[in-house]
């Protein structure tokens, strides 16, 4: 299990599949242990939620208005 688990940590999934040598990647999934926090923390380190953040076509980002109040779903839109 721990081979498994490390590869899977440098490598995605289907790669360390691959490199085990396993036919389906349910093989290999029975080998994963469940995610640590530090690895769940990494996975959502760059997600914005939907807060507008944009970018140009270059991939400079936008700024854009972030409401400071929820709003309640029947302002016009």
């Amino acid at each position: 299990m721990w081979v498994a688990e490390n590869v899977a940590r440098q490598a995605e999934t289907r790669v360390a599949q691959r490199l085990l040598g396993h036919a389906t990647i349910g093989t290999t999934e029975t080998y994963l242990g469940k995610p640590r926090i530090d690895d769940l923390q990494v996975a959502v380190r760059d997600v914005t939620y939907g807060l507008g953040l944009r970018t140009d076509v270059l991939g400079v980002p936008e700024k854009s208005e972030i409401p400071r109040e929820a709003t309640t779903g029947i302002e016009p839109v």
